[in-house]
């Protein structure tokens, strides 16, 4: 059964609820990233990034409309371990600008707004 959680306190206290979760795999789904972390030493480090919905953008940032898509969302998600009989519980982590309810391009299907969002959010930026 879905559950929102609406900040991070909500969410680290729901999973303390899981009796599990201590010892259980974790799948951390997103960008598998190589960058150099040693300040150009060569010295690769690995990472992954966007572990978070990657679709649905509604805000006047252009940077995140470009990469509004289907399929390409980050998720964790905690396996029970061996013996429990309990479901997979995965986290999908999303910004309050992105909806859920999109075209099969990762676009929001109900745009009606977004003019009024993308011109506040370009006044707000030249007003500071």
């Amino acid at each position: 059964m879905p559950v929102t959680y609406t900040n991070g306190y909500e969410l680290y206290t729901g999973l303390n609820k899981i009796p599990w979760l201590n010892k259980s795999k974790v799948y951390i789904w997103g960008t598998y990233v190589l960058q150099d972390s040693t300040r150009n030493t060569g010295q690769l480090t690995s990472l992954i990034e966007n572990i978070h919905m990657n679709q649905g953008s509604r805000s006047g940032a252009q940077s995140y409309l470009r990469v509004n898509g289907p399929w390409q969302d980050g998720a964790v998600t905690f396996m029970p371990p061996k013996g429990v009989k309990d479901m997979p519980v995965t986290v999908y982590i999303y910004y309050a600008d992105q909806t859920f309810d999109v075209d099969s391009a990762g676009e929001p299907r109900n745009r009606s707004g977004l003019d009024t969002l993308e011109t506040t959010l370009v006044d707000s930026a030249a007003a500071n």
